[in-house]
């Protein structure tokens, strides 16, 4: 459970600083996990309140919209 709280900030993360869409290949990459990996922590941060949209593509991936902080932690 460690790992995977301590993967969800550093996604978190990455989405708060970026200003481009965050491919799913790209966190498999970084994180050295599978796409249900990463599907699983994009829907457990959704869950806990962010406004992370997924957009499809070849330019398409993650962004966090709207970030003021969640009212609960994942």
């Amino acid at each position: 459970m460690k790992k995977a709280t301590e993967r969800r900030r550093n996604i978190l993360d990455l989405l708060i600083k970026s200003k481009e869409p965050i491919s799913t290949t790209y966190l498999m990459e970084v994180f050295q996990v599978t796409k249900p990996v990463i599907d699983e922590d994009i829907r457990v941060l959704k869950d806990v309140g962010y406004n992370i949209v997924g957009t499809p593509g070849h330019h398409g991936g993650y962004q966090l919209y709207d970030y003021v902080g969640a009212t609960k932690w994942f």
